[in-house]
Parts: structure tokens; sequence; C-alpha cells
């Protein structure tokens, strides 16, 4: 930076009252505001107690955990039979037999997808 661009920027309320920044420049922040709204955030973090900031990290991740588990069972739904369908597709081209292999994949998966929905809400109910 030249000494021509530093003098441009000069604080309005600074040494010389008359200059002003130049056109996109921002202006700094007022340093009394910021060291008084840190203390002010100090204030209420140390009247909380830091309480309020515990209780949210156990319950956050009890239901992050929920909304994992809740989230997977569609997934599984539609990923069982669609593997499934896919499969028999495939051996619907290697070994003919329209349309069983695709039906009877389907269902396997299905079936699949129940299982594994069934052993998860078990193991979740053996948790709580």
């Amino acid at each position: 930076m030249t000494d021509q661009e530093k003098s441009d920027q000069t604080v309005p309320g600074g040494d010389e009252p008359d200059e002003t920044l130049p056109p996109g420049v921002p202006e700094p922040p007022d340093m009394a505001k910021v060291h008084d709204l840190r203390e002010r955030i100090n204030r209420d973090r140390s009247a909380r107690g830091g309480a309020g900031r515990r209780i949210l990290k156990n319950h956050s991740g009890k239901q992050a955990r929920d909304i994992g588990t809740y989230t997977i069972i569609p997934m599984m739904m539609i990923a069982g039979p669609l593997v499934g369908y896919l499969l028999g597709k495939g051996l619907e081209n290697i070994f003919g037999g329209e349309p069983w292999p695709g039906v009877v994949g389907m269902l396997f998966g299905m079936v699949a997808a129940f299982r594994q929905v069934f052993l998860l809400l078990a193991e979740r109910g053996k948790k709580s």
C-alpha cells in the first residue's frame, strides 16, 4: 500500500476531521462498542452458568441418533426391494423366465428390509 493510499484511509473523527474514507472502503468498527458487546455476552454466559449448553449437548446427541434411526427406516424400505428387483432383473437377463425373477427378488428384498427394520427397532428398544 502506498503512502497516498494510507493517507486516503483516515478515519472520520481521527486526527484530521476534514478527511473522509474513499468510496467503497468500509468504516472500521467502534472498538468501544465491540468491547461492550463482548462484556455483555460474557456476563450472560456466566449468569446462565453454562447449564444451557450441557443440557443442549445431551439432548442434541439423543435427538441426532433418533433422527438417524428414523430416517434410515424409509431408506431401507425403498432400497431393499429395489436391490432385490435389480438382482432379479439381472438373473432374468442371464436365465430368462420373465417376470418371475424380478418379482421374487423384490419380495426377498422386502423381507430383508422388514427384518432389518425390526432388528434396528429391537436394538433401539434395548438401549432405551
